[in-house]
């Protein structure tokens, strides 16, 4: 079948304007939805249930979801109403063997970026979910099926099927694959529960830019978002796994 990434880029500082408008204007209205829809949910959840009954899975269900439907529904109107191609079709083998590479070497790159973080004398700041901030490390291990089951799919739809797509038809695909990244990056600032050390905020941020890099290179090669969404799935679970066997012990 034809790419649907091989039409010719429309140049011009109008056309960079109107892509970069639509796109920022697509990601404010989208992470503002998404905040609001998660905090309904969670906090009705926290009303209804009394502390010492709460269910660590049924709070993070509540803060998860939500976002990640908004998330999602914003990408399938926009692509709908604006006509954009977003190829979803079953993996050959080559994206197969393109998923594994893709999850190798973004585990491998995120690992790199701390352990150079960390020899720099630069500590991370650590996210909602590191059990170090006195997060239940049993959500790590939810953490790992939400992330194949929901955050990848929704988050890629989102970030490489619309706004990778929007700005490929003015920039090209280097450009919308480096742009899309940078946002993807400086979107998950949110997930960090301190901002008194913005330099520690690198590495993590840092880490996520390179993955994603990864993440846009290989849906622009495959012309295939379920690679990067298997990708994405994986890279989270991988995380998520060994952060909990770190957590108890096991690793």
């Amino acid at each position: 079948m034809p790419s649907t990434h091989a039409s010719s880029p429309r140049r011009g500082v109008r056309s960079a304007v109107v892509a970069l408008t639509v796109v920022s204007v697509l990601l404010v209205v989208t992470l503002v939805v998404a905040a609001a829809a998660g905090a309904v949910v969670v906090l009705s959840v926290l009303a209804a249930e009394p502390a010492g009954e709460r269910s660590i899975a049924l709070v993070l269900l509540a803060a998860v979801v939500p976002t990640e439907a908004v998330y999602l529904a914003v990408s399938i109107t926009y692509a709908h109403v604006r006509e954009l191609p977003v190829p979803v079709r079953v993996p050959t083998r080559r994206d197969a063997a393109l998923v594994l590479a893709g999850s190798v070497v973004t585990v491998v790159a995120a690992t790199v970026i701390f352990a150079v973080g960390d020899a720099a004398g630069v500590s991370p700041v650590s996210s909602a979910f590191d059990p170090a901030t006195g997060a239940d490390p049993s959500a790590l291990l939810l953490l790992a099926p939400l992330s194949i089951l929901v955050v990848a799919p929704a988050e890629e739809a989102f970030f490489r099927g619309v706004v990778q797509g929007r700005l490929r038809r003015t920039f090209g695909p280097a450009a919308s694959v480096g742009v899309a990244s940078a946002l993807f990056a400086a979107v998950h600032v949110f997930n960090f529960v301190s901002f008194d050390r913005p330099v520690g905020l690198l590495v993590p941020l840092g880490a996520i830019f390179v993955v994603s890099l990864v993440l846009g290179g290989a849906y622009e090669v495959t012309d295939n978002l379920v690679v990067p969404v298997a990708v994405h799935g994986a890279y989270n679970a991988t995380l998520a796994v060994v952060s909990y066997l770190s957590v108890v012990g096991a690793v």
